[in-house]
Formats: C-alpha cells, structure tokens, sequence
C-alpha cells in the first residue's frame, strides 16, 4: 500500500455569504483517493442559530469541475443530503463519510440548496449573496495592542471563544463582522458563528477600543507605581525621623547612649528578635531568617523561621512562582497547613499550564491531585486538549492514548475514534498489518463502516505473509 493514499486537490473555505441561512460550510478539503481511484470531499458546517431549531435534513449542489475548468461531463451537478441528523445543542458536525466524487473532479463549488427542520418546515437559499471586505488583523497591530487584546480575552471570553479572535470587528451598511470574520445582520446582538457579544467585540475588540483598554490599563499602572513610590517616601520619612530621635538621645546621653544603643543593637538578643519580627512584617524575609537563625533557641525563634518560610512561600505562590513556592511548603511540610498548600500549589501551577497549552504536564498534575477541587474534570480537558493537539499533529497514536483518558468528555469518543482509525490507516500504510487489525478492532463500525473492510484487507496481508514464510520454510 502506498504511503501516499491521499493527495489534496482543493481545500474548501467560504467566502460569500447567505445572511439568512441557518448553516454555513466553514472549511472543507477535496481529496483524490488513490486505493479506490475516486475523489473524496470532506466538509466541515457550521450550525447557526442553534437555540432555535433541530436539523432533520440538510441538502447541497455541489459543481464538479475538472483539471481545465470545464464541467464534469455527466457528473455535474452532484446533489448530497445530509439526512437523520442529530445534532441538537451542537454547534457544528462534519460528514464522517466522504462524499464520493468522479475520479476527473479537480475542483468543486458547494451551495446550500434546502435545510429541512424536524418540525417540517423548511429554508431555502435567498438568492441574496454578500462578499465581506478583508478585514484586518489583530496580529498586525503593534506589539503594544496586541498585549491588551491578550489581557482582555484572557479574563473576560471562555477558552471556546479565544481561538476564534483573529480579526477587528467592522460595522457595514446592513451587517457587521465579527472578529471570528462571520458576518451578521445588524439584528444580532451575538456572532451567529462564534457567539461572541456583538457590543463586547466593537468596545474591546476595534482599534479604538483596543486603545482606550490599553491607556486605561496603563493608568492602573502608574497608579500602582505611584502608590508604591508614596509607600517607599513614607518609609524614607519615617527612617529620617527615627534617625533624628535617635541622634538627639546620643547627643542627651553622650558616650553611654552610645554604649546602650551598640550593647543592645548587637549585643541584646531581645532587640534582635523584634528587629526580625519587624523584617518579617515588612516582606524581608532572607533578613529575618538570618536573624532568626543566629538567635538559636530564643524565644520561638525555630518556629519564626517556619513562619518565615511559610510566607515567604505564600508571596513566590502570588508571583506564580510556583517550583519555588513548592520547594519552600514541602521544607516545612509539617508546620500550619503547608501540607494542604502543597496541594493547592501544585493545583494552580496545573491550571496554568493548562491556560499555556502545556497539556501533558497539566495532565499528569491533574490526575496526580485526585479529588482536589475539580481536577478530575480538569485532567479529562487537558487530556482532550492534549489530543486534539496530537490529532492535528497526525501523531494519532498519541491522540487515541490522550482521548482514552477523557472518554464520555464533550466529544472525546467520536475523536478517539477518529484518532484510532487514522492510525490504523498509517499502520495500513506502513504494512504494519498486524498492528493496524488490532488498532481497528478498536474503532466504532457505526461510525465508520468502512473500517470492516480495511480491518478484513490487513487479515488477508497477515495470512498472505504467513503462507509466505511457511512455503520458505518448506522449501528448506
């Protein structure tokens, strides 16, 4: 079998629009299948308006052009429906079967020609086309911006919408587009498409808008600067003071102030410790463990090294420092709750790698935590992450391992499914015959029926290599 089954004719995208059409055909690939010599066209759809109806059929024109342009005689058009859909609260589905084309299709042009609700009513094309300007990237904006769009996304849109930012939201005569580039009747208040808030997007999203955030956020800033320079100032005066008070009793007392205050500065363990009590509260952490330390057994000075450490481990844990914070509750594991901290240390240093899409090592933090908080349902999603992540990676096996993690999660079955049989067309292709049976024995035969056939074609290889080795070996 060869390693190059399938090669890529056309890849599908939309770019004129049916306002009024409840789906769109978002992507789409056309594939020429060498094994079967037929054309293979896959497309992806978009369920719009979902909260209000449920789909029963769905039905499309497809024009079938060849290599010079010209209609595929005979062929043309091909007509395709969508039947027995379940797709209630989905937001999109894809064909797992590919259509069948005729092997001299080299390009296709696909219309929506009727959607069939389940009540028995009925929507057919307008007629009516629009063709969106190009709209302009958030990635070329400055460095500056792009930062904002960053910060503002990341606490105010759930993680389904971030990916879908990618544009500047424009306002036409009769509809406005998104930042995910679906356009809208100026009638919704929400993206068809991504759901996005229509008034979120234009007041966050718009190059104005982006601006204000940003000298808004800025503001905040030098607030914060500034109040930390009153602070600091404060601090300053108060040293001064303290130092003028201090002056005016050695100039009172002479050489015996000066005796006094050098035997208890340095001398008197009493005013060590509340030197170090009084670095502890003011964040100086390192300073006050080395006093503490060279006090020894005064007072509870062992016991304030632990409270040191333990705050010390609490400000590294604010700064999302979360190694250290860990290698500073685990020392003293016995003292307060730092047994429980360790837990929630290593339950934030999770979520953060599952905001950065490191999902392997949030997995395995997750999964490590048990039943703390919510990271049973948070290890099944950075499983599912981490698979869709190998799965668009064509590193199937790897997917399948993930997805079997995070099964009856969102659509984790369907994609495992997916991943398994992907895989075993790679094992297919690399004349693994073995390996690719037992990796179809795994794949849902509803879903994709033709896996019967492939899994019954690498039986047939394995008999046919034992047969071989048996006849050599009787030769002999």
């Amino acid at each position: 079998m060869s390693d190059h089954r399938y090669t890529l004719l056309q890849e599908i995208d939309t770019s004129r629009y049916d306002l009024s059409c409840p789906i769109e055909i978002e992507t789409g690939a056309l594939l020429f299948d060498s094994k079967i010599n037929k054309v293979l066209l896959q497309l992806h759809l978009n369920i719009l308006g979902i909260n209000e109806h449920q789909f029963s059929k769905v039905s499309l024109r497809i024009d079938c052009f060849d290599e010079v342009g010209d209609h595929v005689a005979g062929f043309n058009p091909f007509h395709h429906t969508f039947t027995r859909l379940n797709i209630f609260s989905a937001f999109s589905f894809e064909n797992q079967i590919p259509i069948i084309l005729d092997s001299s299709v080299r390009r296709v042009e696909i219309a929506l020609e009727k959607v069939a609700y389940i009540n028995g009513s009925e929507w057919y094309p307008s007629g009516e086309l629009i063709v969106p300007p190009a709209q302009k990237k958030i990635n070329t904006l400055n460095l500056e911006m792009r930062d904002q769009v960053n910060r503002d996304i990341h606490f105010y849109l759930p993680d389904e919408n971030r990916d879908r930012i990618v544009y500047i939201p424009m306002q036409m005569d009769r509809y406005w587009l998104c930042a995910c580039g679906r356009p809208n009747l100026n009638s919704e208040v929400n993206c068809c498409r991504c759901g996005l808030s229509r008034k979120w997007a234009f007041r966050n999203l718009s190059e104005t808008g982006i601006q204000l955030n940003l000298e808004r956020h800025k503001e905040t800033i030098k607030e914060i600067q500034d109040e930390e320079r009153f602070v600091k100032e404060r601090q300053i005066i108060r040293k001064k003071k303290f130092i003028f008070q201090l002056q005016r009793s050695f100039l009172a007392f002479l050489s015996l102030g000066l005796f006094l205050a050098i035997f208890f500065f340095f001398g008197s363990p009493y005013i060590q410790y509340v030197h170090a009590n009084n670095l502890l509260k003011n964040a100086a952490y390192d300073e006050a463990i080395s006093i503490y330390e060279n006090l020894g057994d005064f007072k509870d000075s062992v016991e304030m090294i632990k409270e040191a450490y333990y705050q010390k481990a609490f400000s590294y844990l604010a700064n999302r420092k979360f190694d250290e914070a860990l290698a500073l509750f685990t020392e003293i594991k016995e003292y307060r709750d730092s047994s429980e901290m360790i837990t929630e240390v290593n339950y934030q240093k999770a979520n953060d790698l599952l905001a950065k899409k490191s999902y392997a090592e949030a997995a395995s933090l997750f999964t490590g935590l048990k039943n703390y908080r919510n990271s049973k349902e948070l290890a099944r999603e950075a499983y599912y992450q981490k698979g869709k992540k190998l799965l668009e990676q064509n590193n199937f096996e790897a997917a399948a391992a993930a997805f079997d993690f995070s099964l009856d999660y969102k659509d984790s079955n369907k994609l495992y499914n997916k991943a398994n049989f992907l895989w075993g067309l790679q094992l297919m292709g690399r004349n693994e015959w073995r390996a690719a049976q037992i990796v179809f024995s795994k794949v849902d035969k509803n879903l994709y029926p033709e896996v019967l056939v492939l899994a019954e074609d690498a039986k047939k290889r394995i008999d046919k290599e034992e047969n071989e080795k048996k006849d050599k070996k009787d030769k002999k």
